[in-house]
C-alpha cells in the first residue's frame, strides 16, 4: 500500500555523486620579449606633397600582389619614377619583383 509519501534517493540510502576534480592545467613557460633591431631613420622628405590618382578596385588588387605584402606605394611610386626618368634597368627590377611575387 501507498501512504502518500514519496521516497527520495537519499531516503532509500543512495549515496550522491562524487565531484570530479579539475584537471589542473600545465603551466607555460613564459615567452621572453624578443628585441627588434631599430631600423634606421628615413631623412623626412622636404617639401612633401601628395599625388593621387583614381584606379579601379581590380587594378588596386592586381598592384599589390605585385608589390607583395605592405609595399604598394613604393612599388608604384618606383615604376612612375622609372618611367618618368627612363630608367629602364629600376623599371625591369620591378617587373622582376612582380613576377615573383605573381607566381
Amino acid at each position: 500500500m501507498d501512504d502518500g509519501i514519496k521516497k527520495t534517493a537519499k531516503a532509500e540510502g543512495a549515496v550522491a555523486p562524487v565531484k570530479a576534480k579539475k584537471a589542473v592545467k600545465a603551466t607555460r613557460p613564459k615567452k621572453t620579449a624578443k628585441i627588434k633591431e631599430a631600423k634606421p631613420r628615413r631623412e623626412p622628405i622636404v617639401d612633401a606633397c601628395v599625388f593621387a590618382f583614381r584606379l579601379s578596385a581590380i587594378d588596386r588588387d592586381l598592384i599589390h600582389r605585385a608589390a607583395g605584402s605592405g609595399k604598394a606605394t613604393r612599388f608604384v611610386r618606383g615604376a612612375a619614377l622609372a618611367a618618368a626618368n627612363g630608367d629602364t634597368k629600376a623599371f625591369e627590377e620591378l617587373i622582376g619583383q612582380a613576377k615573383a611575387n605573381l607566381k
